[in-house]
């Protein structure tokens, strides 16, 4: 490591401006630099919850898949739900 001089405009904060700034940063960012912002959390169980994958980016070509592999196009669908419609790509033994 190679330790380099500061240049000439930097300012020394003291510890507590730094951590004012940085709990500013983080109130700015959940509730918006003019509190336009609410954020509120609630709670559910596991069983009420659906994690979906919307649209997926760009896809590797077939010639990048591994061998035997397709590529399959299940946007929109449950995380569960489009590993199950997938057609299997294991070799049987």
């Amino acid at each position: 490591m190679v330790r380099l001089p500061k240049s000439g405009g930097v300012v020394i904060r003291p510890p507590p401006a730094r951590k004012a700034a940085r709990a500013a940063r983080a109130r700015d960012y959940f509730y918006g630099a003019r509190s336009e912002l609410a954020p509120h959390s609630r709670t559910v169980g596991f069983s009420e919850l659906r994690v979906y994958r919307v649209g997926g980016g760009p896809r590797a070509p077939s010639s990048a898949l591994p061998i035997g592999a397709r590529a399959c196009a299940a946007a929109a669908l449950p995380l569960g739900a489009a590993a199950a419609a997938a057609p299997s790509t294991a070799a049987a033994s």
